[in-house]
């Protein structure tokens, strides 16, 4: 998905007795809030995360918790948006002339997908 979309994630429960449902988000618990909804009606339980951006790309997990036990189902969601700045330092290294080459570390995100190639400007 596109960073600015919002995210619906949908459970079909239908445990009985009656499950509580818990959602997460990196193992952590997410409670509702101004971006995070969570509904559940008699079948269903969603989970809707309001104008995502890659800070929402990780693993998500749904929890149905009664006296019986518990089942979990997990998803891993994508969030496509511009990569971070490359992590520095910058090394230049062989010099020749005019030509150097450049040298940094990898973004601490990528934006929901590989960084392929930079371009470099004065």
């Amino acid at each position: 998905m596109e960073t600015g979309h919002n995210l619906i994630l949908e459970a079909q429960v239908e445990e009985r007795p009656k499950p509580k449902i818990f959602w997460f988000k990196n193992g952590k618990e997410i409670e509702a809030g101004v971006r995070a909804v969570i509904s559940r009606d008699l079948k269903y339980s969603l989970l809707g995360i309001k104008d995502c951006s890659k800070y929402d790309s990780t693993r998500y997990e749904v929890v149905a918790r009664n006296q019986c036990g518990e089942v979990r189902e997990h998803i891993n969601v994508n969030v496509l948006d511009r990569p971070d700045k490359p992590q520095g330092p910058i090394n230049i290294n062989r010099i020749m002339g005019t030509k150097f080459v450049l040298n940094w570390n990898i973004p601490e995100l990528d934006g929901g997908s590989r960084v392929t190639h930079y371009i470099v400007e004065r």
